[in-house]
């Protein structure tokens, strides 16, 4: 992100596995360790602007079982 224009408020990421904290945890046949990374900005020229969260992730190319609970863990974390 241009850090010209957005201050970096918080950020977390997490492991899309089973247990998500554990670092380069892998399940459901994964090739690779997957991570979900989240941020969240503001508009430095609007102090009272709404923040605006960032979720960038990269599923699993092997194992669609792998990308479909992936995709919960995505889709639960951004409701």
């Amino acid at each position: 992100y241009n850090t010209e224009l957005f201050e970096l408020l918080d950020r977390d990421y997490f492991w899309l596995s089973k247990t998500p904290r554990t670092p380069h945890s892998k399940d459901w046949d994964s090739l690779s360790p997957r991570a979900l990374n989240i941020a969240r900005l503001k508009l430095r020229s609007d102090p009272q602007s709404t923040h605006l969260l960032v979720f960038n992730t990269h599923l699993d190319v092997k194992s669609e079982m792998a990308r479909q609970e992936q995709a919960k863990l995505v889709r639960s974390t951004i409701k």
